[in-house]
């Protein structure tokens, strides 16, 4: 992988315990509320979680808990987004009043 960004974008999704059928069970038991549409708040939530400490790997290399550490978050980021996009999907479609 080239960088962080890709890992988690492929390769942590790709190497999930229990593959994708596991992944999209846990992302789907996760309860994530409407919300409103602030696409800055997502960034600003993001940058929060870039900013963590452990989140960029020392010396770039990738440790073997990395997965269970940062998975949850992995979890509900997913989560956030369906309902994000199921939102804005909704709000597209929707008759006018």
């Amino acid at each position: 992988m080239a960088n962080l960004h890709a890992v988690w974008d492929t390769l942590l999704v790709a190497q999930w315990p229990g593959g994708m059928p596991a992944l999209r069970a846990s992302v789907e038991a996760k309860a994530v509320a409407p919300g409103k549409t602030d696409p800055a708040a997502w960034a600003e939530a993001s940058c929060r979680i870039v900013a963590t400490e452990g989140f960029y790997p020392a010396g770039h290399r990738l440790e073997p808990h990395y997965l269970q550490r940062w998975g949850p978050v992995i979890e509900i980021q997913l989560a956030a987004a369906a309902r994000r996009l199921a939102d804005a999907l909704n709000d597209a479609l929707e008759s006018p009043k």
